[in-house]
């Protein structure tokens, strides 16, 4: 096979368009024309098939499963001993996603070009037409090789550290969170601790269908094919050159994915484990930068409408405090509006150590009374993250629930913070005095609650207990179900969330289209069990994506948010009342006077 992609007539598969269907893994070697050469002369330069590097398995909310046998190809053995191929790894990361493609039945070549293998071998290894060795690769500029010195060093781990850029989306430190090496498909691979070397060279081929142009530089562009994202990002979709039909839409695609060079990522609601926030605190005289940790959930207990004993639900527990996470860093940017409950503010990422994308971002802060409140919401969006697709294409993307008491916040100078900005009147810590009387402060703040419960919750006022139902202990197992707040030691608690558009009102074209759009996701909110409870125009907002709703598959205009006041049923056979009840109590809200504001 020659660079240019001419093909050598001796092999007997063929390449696409020909008789027998070649693929992975049916070259064992590969010999490439006008690669490199050495100083005086050209050389043919043969490669070997070399095996993949498995990525560690990617998780938003960890479950462990069973050992996954795919994720190795038993296959891809290389030629070269393992040991000695030093395959690298970036390439080989990318070899490993095409296998995994191919694993696949019909997606190779209907989503993806074909892919006919990874081949490697040492630059020192090769040699020109008269026997000399190689020492220049025509693609790499100004690449030379020197053989090392007998006493040279090759290992220069300064410059290891100033240059990361070859490292893969899961080597960072501090990521375990959501990049799972249960199996150690990764960690037992000798590409795991890889290292390039300037003196060691080692050539890497990946051979491919050769297929059209980017979308972005594509000149015939259909209705449906308007360029809405960065060019930047299109370049790595690519005309088909075939009409090979997609087992999966029966149809056949115009283009192609290309280049998983780096594995995607996203952050998800147990990535970050600490959150530093700008422009929220201060002392009597400093700003300050307040940091507050990941905290747990306040499950609900069981909404029910005939009572009906079913099973242990385990997934209705809270999420587990991830350990080993990543920070994020932000600023506060503005405000975006004030409810009952606690204020929205809009937020500019400063840092992220999870370095993974984020989409733009906002905190909903409660009022120092309302901390039980905000720990049961982020339940809510704990629970709508368990149901594949449904956060950021129904409800905002969730970021993590954060607490921290403010007695325990410094200014820039170490001195205690007493004013948090967008609490009403600004709210001002009084430390106790060592020799104050604890249970006289407790007998005034008991009075203080008979006089103030709107901070309760809809399961706490007694009486209710034919609705809601504790069977399993999650709500009354919870630290949070006796936390009372206090007005000498307030906590400050924040949800981070995906900033999405302004709330619906109702528009004067095509209003009966957009309630049906806001009856469908209110329809997948209830598939889950979930009631929202205060259906209103004022906590449906526009949709700052076009993820694609996995129930109605189409992306929804529309995102549910505040589910301050929240109730959940369980969706089973076993209970059919709750069921129907989850399902039908609440769509019917939507469009009504109560809705659009007017009662």
């Amino acid at each position: 096979m020659q660079v240019n992609g001419k093909v050598d007539k001796s092999s007997e598969h063929c390449l696409p368009n020909g008789p027998v269907h070649a693929g992975l893994p049916t070259f064992s070697s590969l010999t490439l024309h006008r690669l490199g050469s050495s100083d005086d002369n050209p050389a043919e330069i043969t490669l070997y098939w070399s095996q993949s590097f498995p990525a560690p398995r990617l998780v938003d909310i960890y479950i462990p499963v069973p050992r996954i046998e795919t994720y190795l190809r038993e296959e891809s053995v290389s030629h070269i001993p393992l040991d000695e191929a030093q395959v690298c790894r970036t390439l080989a990361r990318e070899a490993w996603f095409y296998e995994q493609l191919s694993l696949e039945l019909g997606y190779e070549e209907t989503i993806t070009p074909r892919c006919f293998g990874f081949f490697t071998v040492p630059l020192k290894d090769c040699l020109d037409v008269k026997g000399q060795p190689v020492s220049h690769i025509r693609p790499w500029e100004n690449i030379t090789i020197n053989p090392p010195k007998p006493a040279s060093d090759d290992t220069n781990e300064s410059d290891e550290e100033e240059d990361r850029d070859w490292w893969l989306p899961d080597d960072p430190s501090g990521l375990d969170a959501f990049f799972k090496n249960d199996d150690g498909w990764k960690s037992g691979s000798p590409w795991n601790n890889w290292r390039a070397s300037p003196l060691e060279p080692l050539i890497c081929v990946l051979v491919l269908e050769k297929l059209g142009k980017s979308y972005s530089s594509s000149e015939e562009r259909e209705g449906d094919e308007q360029d809405e994202h960065e060019e930047e990002e299109l370049k790595y979709v690519v005309r088909a050159s075939n009409d090979v039909m997609c087992p999966r839409h029966e149809r056949a695609h115009r283009w192609r994915l290309i280049d998983f060079d780096i594995a995607a990522k996203q952050a998800n609601i147990s990535t970050f484990t600490s959150l530093t926030i700008h422009g929220l605190a201060f002392s009597d005289e400093n700003s300050a930068e307040i940091t507050l940790s990941r905290s747990q959930s306040f499950p609900a207990p069981r909404l029910v409408d005939i009572y009906i004993p079913v099973p242990r639900i385990e997934s209705w527990a809270p999420l587990s405090l991830p350990k080993n996470g990543a920070h994020l860093e932000l600023e506060l940017t503005g405000s975006i509006s004030e409810g009952r409950i606690g204020l929205a503010y809009s937020a500019r990422v400063i840092h992220n150590t999870a370095d993974s994308d984020l989409p733009d971002l906002c905190i909903k802060l409660v009022k120092p009374k309302y901390g039980r409140t905000l720990a049961r919401e982020a339940w809510f969006y704990e629970q709508l993250a368990l149901e594949p697709g449904y956060e950021g294409a129904i409800t905002p993307r969730c970021f993590g629930f954060f607490t921290v008491p403010l007695k325990d916040c410094l200014d820039v100078k170490g001195k205690p913070v007493s004013h948090i900005k967008p609490w009403e009147n600004d709210i001002t810590i009084d430390p106790l005095e060592p020799d104050s009387d604890d249970a006289d402060e407790s007998d005034e703040e008991e009075e203080e609650e008979e006089e103030d419960r709107d901070w309760w919750l809809p399961d706490d006022p007694p009486g209710l207990d034919d609705f809601f139902k504790d069977d399993d202990g999650w709500k009354s197992g919870s630290h949070w179900n006796e936390w009372r707040p206090s007005a000498s030691d307030p906590l400050i608690c924040v949800l981070v969330l995906e900033k999405l558009g302004k709330p619906y009102s109702s528009p004067e074209e095509h209003e009966d289209e957009e309630l049906d759009d806001i009856r469908d996701v209110v329809r997948d909110v209830s598939s889950t069990g979930i009631l929202h409870r205060d259906l209103r125009c004022s906590n449906v907002v526009r949709a700052s994506n076009d993820a694609i709703c996995p129930r109605h598959q189409r992306a929804h205009r529309w995102r549910l948010i505040d589910f301050d006041i929240g109730a959940k049923s369980v969706i089973t056979p076993e209970a059919p009342a709750d069921a129907s009840y989850a399902m039908n109590s609440q769509v019917e809200v939507v469009g009504t006077a109560y809705f659009l504001g007017w009662t």
